[in-house]
């Protein structure tokens, strides 16, 4: 008996019609992906911020979230570092010896920058659950300003993301 081994003309076409498929497919993967990345990362600074305001009305005190590389101090290291949430009693800004960190966030994906220019180290949360200004932070990847995200806080603390700026114009990232 003759044994053939090998592949038949259709197995062959549909092994390429599956590998074109999902050669086509990949780039719009890496976008899903990098788009769920972000969202992630917007709704980590959302959920501190969200939480800040909570812990002020709830405390009746004063919470501030700061920027920090070493997840101990208020840094000028830029806000994709980290950050921190604490009840500000002391040194409005600073985390000190009258102060209570009530959470911290590592640092965001390398190709991640957040900036603002309203709060550029820090945000405060009156007892009311009002900010210390209205204001907004930018979120960027690698993949530049069309892909961007702005999370607006209103001065009655008040927080939305969105894929413009506050003002509804486009996002510029660095």
């Amino acid at each position: 008996m003759n044994k053939d081994t090998g592949f038949t003309l259709v197995e062959l076409m549909v092994g390429l019609a599956i590998a074109a498929i999902l050669l086509f497919s990949a780039p719009s993967f890496v976008n899903i992906v990098k788009n769920n990345q972000q969202a992630t990362q917007v709704n980590s600074l959302l959920m501190a911020l969200t939480n800040a305001r909570d812990e002020a009305i709830t405390m009746n005190s004063t919470v501030s979230v700061c920027q920090s590389d070493d997840r101990l101090e208020c840094t000028d290291s830029g806000w994709a570092d980290g950050w921190i949430v604490f009840s500000d009693t002391g040194v409005l800004g600073t985390v000190d010896a009258t102060d209570r960190v009530l959470s911290i966030q590592t640092p965001l994906d390398d190709d991640t920058s957040v900036t603002s220019g309203t709060f550029p180290d820090f945000i405060t949360y009156l007892a009311d659950g009002t900010s210390s200004a209205a204001g907004s932070f930018a979120m960027c990847d690698d993949r530049g300003a069309a892909h961007a995200r702005s999370l607006c806080v209103a001065a009655t603390g008040r927080l939305n993301t969105s894929a413009n700026n506050c003002a509804g114009a486009a996002i510029s990232c660095p």
